[in-house]
């Protein structure tokens, strides 16, 4: 690991903390790598604060051993973090993050004791500290306990949601979506329904969310075909994409369509590494295409702060409020998008509400059918 570099291994932390399996000592090792001598100085652009550097690297969800969770606290507290900012990061109570510190001293492990004036009571050959009771030491356990059972719950949590999401989608199968304004369809293929039941020079918005991954790439390219097809003279693709494969749906969109702007949307919240590239990826790229270059009568603003994601419904989920300018911009009342990928119905919720019709294709079943609840609403 002589070779490795700061952000490699805040990389690795970050991986650990990310993918379940790691051990808590493995996120220790990797830690306490960066605390020496100043590493997490160098992490990516930079960190001034150690506070700021912690927040990125939230461990809490490991089951620390009581020794371990005391030295990250010493080491941490070493390098002037602040208790509340350790005890957030390890995931318990800014007190037992006292306790541990206090501990430490008590047992002559901080690093200044050395330099320290302790007073002796002759009578009694103490220091004037008082120790740690017994009672207080047994007061952190609690917080041990809970996180030996950290993985178990978020795993339980996880199993829970997906129970709950076939209990709606079974609920719901029976629903009728009755709105006259939207057409939604399912199963199959959306390339096969599109190029069967859209009409030409139809569709005045094609607003989506295609799957980002390598494997779904040439689905961007039929959705460039489709496009090309059925949007009226000069108007709008619009698709939130990933970064990792971008270059490739680019080369996809530009066969047919005409390439017009970036949108960035700025994530709120946590910003996500991509291990890959190992980059904190702070935006998400929205693709603007036009079917034949016309420019725009209105100017619009292509900062668009994000509102945090609604993963309610489905884990690509994004947020309703952060459609409502596009939609707005790009269609009036009585105009109809397309989604092709409306898995919980975001764009479609958002759009009715705006007076404009909607037609719209899901190919996951539970999906489609977790999401008539909220579309009927």
């Amino acid at each position: 690991m002589e070779n490795e570099t700061p952000n490699i291994r805040y990389g690795q932390l970050r991986e650990a903390v990310v993918h379940y399996g790691f051990s808590a000592g493995r996120a220790v090792t990797e830690l306490e790598w960066l605390i020496d001598e100043d590493r997490w100085k160098e992490v990516g652009s930079g960190f001034e604060d150690v506070d700021v550097f912690l927040k990125t690297i939230n461990v809490s969800d490991f089951k620390f051993s009581i020794e371990q969770r005391r030295g990250l606290a010493l080491k941490l507290e070493g390098i002037k973090a602040t208790q509340r900012a350790i005890a957030e990061a390890i995931g318990v109570s800014q007190p037992t993050i006292k306790r541990d510190l206090d501990t430490n001293v008590s047992e002559g492990k901080n690093t200044d004791t050395d330099n320290q004036d302790i007073t002796i009571d002759l009578d009694t050959n103490e220091s004037e500290s008082e120790p740690i009771e017994e009672a207080e030491v047994i007061e952190t356990l609690p917080d041990y306990e809970k996180k030996i059972g950290s993985e178990q719950k978020s795993e339980e949590k996880k199993k829970e949601k997906e129970i709950e999401k076939a209990k709606k989608a079974e609920r719901n199968k029976d629903i009728k979506i009755v709105d006259e304004n939207l057409k939604i369809y399912k199963s199959g293929r959306f390339q096969d329904f599109a190029d069967n039941d859209i009409p030409d020079n139809s569709v005045d918005l094609i607003l989506t969310d295609p799957p980002y991954a390598a494997e779904f790439i040439d689905d961007w390219g039929d959705l460039a075909r489709i496009a090309k097809r059925v949007l009226k003279p000069n108007k709008f693709l619009i698709a939130y994409s990933g970064q990792l494969n971008l270059n490739k749906v680019i080369a996809k969109l530009d066969e047919y369509l005409d390439y017009y702007w970036t949108f960035s949307l700025i994530h709120t919240g946590q910003i996500q590494l991509i291990m890959p590239r190992n980059i904190f990826c702070g935006w998400k790229p929205i693709l603007v295409y036009q079917n034949g270059f016309k420019k725009m009568d209105l100017s619009f603003n292509d900062i668009i702060e994000g509102t945090g994601t609604e993963k309610d419904g489905h884990e690509w989920q994004q947020a309703e409020l952060e459609l409502k300018n596009i939609i707005e911009h790009f269609t009036d009342p009585g105009d109809t998008i397309f989604e092709p990928f409306s898995g919980s119905g975001t764009t479609i919720v958002a759009s009715l509400n705006l007076g404009r019709k909607v037609i719209a294709y899901e190919k996951d079943e539970d999906t489609y059918n977790a999401a008539k609840e909220r579309i009927n609403k």
